[in-house]
Formats: structure tokens, C-alpha cells, sequence
């Protein structure tokens, strides 16, 4: 019997190998066996093996997964993305390139250091970040603030002189991620206005109100612990054969 053939053996439950392994041996030689037969080898042996399995130290370590995984989700601190939509608008004439440098210049007035450090400590921001301004620096809170929860981006395509993009904000209480979304606009509008280029900006959309969280996502967080539970059951129930089989052997 040729060498990958022998190899496929080896997928079948080894107490059946020790019994019947030898027969099926000489019996795929006897026949000529060929490449045609492997997807009928790896079936039986598919089948051998889930019908070997012990199908109560699977259900079991599956449940625990899952009830691991569900348990631990609500250990996670929820997430709420409010956004709202604005537009600038400049002079007649001023090409898509300028609309873009102008948002470019307004976010980087809008998102320094003093312009956040205002935001984080206002009166409605009170709740913003309190576990993290006790613990870290406040360069640090406002590092995370505008790489992880603060995005700023173009919408759409420049439509002439004009410029659409979105802010949003991520908190974990819905209001709060409203209200810094509505600071964030209004500190657009006061820089908008403080220009000498006569610029208009606009709220599109008003910033949302979120309902539901964006993290954590607890039906995936299920759907792993299920799947990390059978793995794990799997292995479990593998070496358990594999040791009950070697004391029968001995």
C-alpha cells in the first residue's frame, strides 16, 4: 500500500486501527488502492471518529464555554458611537484641494491639546475618562481620546467648494458620547467663524443619540466561548481515549 495511503489510516479511532488495521491494510494492496479512495477513506474514518466520540464531555465542556464567555462579557465596559454630520462651505471658485486643507486645518485646531483638555474637564465632561485621568497623565487621556474614541473624517467626495465629513465619539454612556460630539461641532463653528476667509459651516446631521452599543459584541463573544468550549472538550475527550486504550494495550 502506498505511504499517504498508510498515513490516512491513521485518522480512524485507534482501537479500531489496532483491531482492523492490518486486514485493511492487505486489503487496499489486494485492490490496487488509489488516489480515487481517499475521499471514501476519509469519510469512514470521519465517521468512525464521531461515532467514537464522547459526546457528554463535549455538550459539557461546550456549555461551560459559553456560560464562561457570556459571564465575562458583562466584565466589559459597554461602548456607545454618537456622530453627527457637518459641512463647510468657502468662497465661489475655491477648488475641492483648498475645502480639504481647510478641514485638515480645522481638526488639528479642534483636536489640540488645549482645545481637548477643555472639552475632558468641562462640567458635562465630568464623567468622561475619571478612572483614567486618576491614574494617568492627562497627555496620555487625551493620546487615547483621539486615537481610540475621537474620529474626524471626509463623508464624501468634495462637491465643488464644499466639504462634508462626519465626527464621531465613542463613551461608554450614550449622553456623554452625545455631548462631546456637539462640543466638538460647536468648537468647529467658533474656529470657522475666527477665520478671515469668509467660510460658512453647517450641521447636517445632528449628533445621534445611540440606542445600542457598539461593544461588547456579546453574541460573537457566545459564539467563540461555544467553539473554544468544543475545542477544548475535543482534546479532553482525545486524551481520554488515548489513555484508556494504552491501559487496555498494557
Amino acid at each position: 500500500m502506498r505511504t499517504p495511503l498508510r498515513w490516512l489510516l491513521h485518522l480512524y479511532p485507534r482501537a479500531w486501527r489496532q483491531r482492523y488495521g492490518e486486514e485493511f491494510e492487505t486489503l487496499l494492496r489486494d485492490t490496487e488502492s488509489s488516489w480515487q479512495q481517499i475521499p471514501d477513506i476519509l469519510t469512514e474514518a470521519l465517521k468512525m471518529r464521531i461515532a467514537a466520540t464522547n459526546w457528554k464531555i463535549l455538550i459539557s465542556f461546550a456549555l461551560g464555554g459559553l456560560a464562561l464567555a457570556v459571564a465575562g462579557s458583562f466584565g466589559i465596559p459597554e461602548r456607545y458611537v454618537s456622530t453627527a454630520v457637518g459641512e463647510i462651505t468657502l468662497p465661489a471658485g475655491t477648488s475641492p484641494d483648498a475645502a480639504m486643507a481647510e478641514i485638515i486645518r480645522l481638526e488639528g485646531k479642534v483636536l489640540s491639546r488645549t482645545s481637548l483638555s477643555n472639552i475632558i474637564s468641562s462640567p458635562e465632561s465630568r464623567e468622561l475618562y475619571k478612572e483614567e485621568r486618576a491614574t494617568q497623565p492627562l497627555e496620555d487621556v487625551i493620546r487615547n481620546m483621539k486615537t481610540r474614541d475621537l474620529k474626524i473624517a471626509v463623508k464624501a467626495k468634495p462637491h465643488g467648494n464644499t466639504q462634508v465629513f462626519s465626527v464621531q465619539f465613542a463613551a461608554r454612556n450614550r449622553f456623554t458620547a452625545q455631548v462631546i460630539v456637539q462640543k466638538i461641532l460647536s468648537r468647529i463653528a467658533d474656529e470657522s467663524e475666527a477665520v478671515r476667509s469668509p467660510m460658512a459651516f453647517a450641521v447636517l446631521d445632528l449628533p445621534s443619540l445611540p440606542v445600542k452599543s457598539v461593544s461588547p459584541n456579546r453574541t460573537v463573544i457566545a459564539i467563540l466561548g461555544l467553539l473554544a468550549g468544543l475545542v477544548v472538550g475535543g482534546l479532553f475527550a482525545w486524551r481520554r481515549s488515548r489513555s484508556a486504550a494504552g491501559s487496555q494495550a498494557n
